[in-house]
């Protein structure tokens, strides 16, 4: 019994801290940190082993390919997770002030219908990434290879002061 009243004591704390929808906070922290990135728009989302929350069904939000962003001293570059793309024209990649956009589709090699378990992630995406400085639209590089899509967008350099002769 005692044990029962310290559960309820953590759900009304958790209830406190995280809102009314607490449960769908930690099923979106699940997903991001424990089971790789989740997907919702999927065409065979009913064989994957993914988590999903009621949210993110209604909304129909892609979380998309697993992305990290790197900040070197010239440039900003992307390296994305695409496995399974044949040809370079099936990526979409666009900067929109300072919105990285990256969309395709993951293909499988077999019919889905055929699937005893499927954890890769199929279907389309769309992901959209703040850039956290202004780039240099024209100078932006991508090339895919061994399902890595690396995009390389150099940094605009501005001066931090600038003196002002006061007349």
């Amino acid at each position: 019994m005692e044990d029962q009243n310290h559960l309820q004591d953590w759900t009304e704390y958790a209830r406190a801290y995280l809102g009314d929808s607490f449960w769908n906070e930690i099923m979106t922290i699940m997903q991001t940190y424990s089971l790789g990135f989740p997907q919702t728009d999927i065409e065979n989302a009913g064989k994957q082993s993914t988590w999903e929350t009621k949210e993110a069904k209604e909304t129909k939000e892609t979380k998309g390919p697993r992305i990290d962003l790197f900040q070197t001293t010239h440039d900003l570059i992307a390296c994305v997770e695409v496995p399974g793309i044949e040809h370079v024209n099936e990526i979409d990649v666009r900067i929109d002030g300072q919105t990285l956009l990256i969309a395709g589709r993951l293909r499988t090699k077999y019919p889905k219908d055929l699937a005893i378990l499927s954890e890769r992630c199929t279907g389309r995406f769309e992901r959209h990434v703040h850039l956290p400085v202004p780039i240099l639209k024209d100078a932006v590089t991508a090339k895919y290879a061994h399902g890595l899509l690396e995009i390389r967008m150099p940094i605009i350099r501005q001066p931090k002061q600038k003196k002002i002769r006061v007349e």
